[in-house]
């Protein structure tokens, strides 16, 4: 595998990985609120 085809590996996996980590924060606070909605 050429350097520059596992820079771009490298580069596509921390942009999944940040992509991911923000959309889970979302999903949980999205749950979280609807939790405290059925509460209320």
């Amino acid at each position: 595998m050429s350097i520059e085809k596992q820079a771009v590996n490298d580069f596509i996996g921390w942009v999944i990985n940040e992509y991911d980590s923000e959309l889970i924060n979302d999903f949980d606070l999205l749950n979280a609120e609807l939790e405290y909605n059925k509460h209320k």
